[in-house]
């Protein structure tokens, strides 16, 4: 089969690799569509922290957002079967310690993730992958292979929600990368009145407004404090979801918190370039800070997506067949303006 591995920063190549062979509690299933995620364009060009510091093993096999079709189970396994539409979680537990049993997987000792940090054997630019039983869920019917391959940024964007409270009177989201959009999506699914977005790109921007933002702030134009205000009548965003990883625009989004506002980060910072003034805003707000990287939502966010409460699929920007992945890999710089979401074509259904 083929399959996407990163030999080293920069050096990315379409293999040949043996077909991955179901142990007795293992799924195997046929990818047909993988998103691309920044956390992948950042081990690619090695700037990102993770790789700067060695937590990234090379060579890896990258891919953790994808949608799929059982091809064929272990002998152990009772919940799925050939031809089953599937997704999974973003890592991979060992399904018996403690942490698995009682926590839902949260706390395992022996996790491993996707294409990213003491990565799995198998990420999802491929024609095949294995997948442990514990950590599939078949796809709704009314939920679409390509939306499912987004149910992943998705429950990163719910972590986020969670940490802080769904709903709240303005909820401002900082980014339009699909984690940003997917939780202007949830947010608005979830109850929160009001939804603002801002970013850079105005094609975005409109996007974020037809999957559920109320408001969309370009930040080439206004300023963020001022926009903020404006739509919140003075008094702040009471809820803010922070996914740009930039220390500015973190700054920026506490500048615009309420009193005894909360803030979810989503992304990874260099607070060395975080104004001075930054913990003393914290400090006289009485802000909630709170760090989230993905929740096991699979089912949460498909039930939403199945019952039309929320739709990412104008996300989708572009579908490309696995044979062009390494241009594609190439040349996202270019493309990013015009991109939030990009398909691999793994397979053919």
């Amino acid at each position: 089969m083929k399959a996407l591995v990163i030999e080293a920063p920069g050096d990315l190549r379409l293999i040949e690799t043996p077909k991955p062979v179901p142990g007795p509690r293992d799924v195997v299933s046929r990818v047909v569509y993988s998103g691309i995620c920044g956390t992948d364009l950042g081990i690619f060009s090695g700037k990102l922290s993770f790789v700067k510091d060695g937590r990234v093993k090379f060579p890896l096999r990258i891919g953790h957002e994808w949608a799929g079709v059982v091809d064929s189970v272990g002998r152990d396994v009772a919940g799925f079967k050939p031809g089953d539409r599937v997704v999974s979680d973003s890592g991979v537990t060992c399904g018996v310690c403690p942490g698995c049993l009682e926590g839902g997987g949260f706390g395992c000792a022996d996790s491993r993730a996707l294409g990213t940090i003491n990565a799995w054997d198998y990420g999802s630019f491929a024609e095949y992958i294995l997948i442990p039983e514990w950590n599939m869920y078949r796809l709704d019917d009314a939920v679409s292979l390509e939306q499912g391959a987004l149910i992943e940024p998705s429950t990163i964007a719910l972590s986020g929600i969670d940490a802080i409270g769904a709903g709240g009177d303005v909820v401002l989201i900082t980014g339009t990368g699909a984690v940003g959009l997917c939780a202007a999506a949830l947010s608005k699914a979830l109850g929160a009145k009001k939804v603002v977005v801002a970013g850079r790109k105005q094609l975005k921007l409109d996007i974020a407004l037809k999957v559920g933002a109320d408001a969309a702030i370009n930040l080439t134009h206004e300023r963020l404090a001022d926009a903020v205000m404006r739509e919140s009548d003075g008094r702040g965003a009471v809820k803010i979801i922070e996914t740009t990883g930039s220390s500015d625009i973190f700054a920026q989004a506490v500048d615009c918190a309420s009193p005894c506002g909360a803030v979810a980060l989503l992304g990874f910072y260099d607070i060395k370039a975080i104004a001075s003034n930054f913990l003393d805003n914290i400090v006289l707000k009485s802000l909630i800070i709170k760090g989230a990287n993905g929740a096991r939502a699979s089912r949460r966010v498909m039930a939403l997506m199945a019952g039309g409460a929320m739709d990412v699929s104008p996300l989708i920007t572009g579908i490309y067949p696995l044979d062009s992945a390494v241009d594609v890999f190439e040349s996202a710089g270019e493309k990013s303006a015009a991109n939030v979401k990009m398909l691999i074509k793994c397979s053919d259904i």
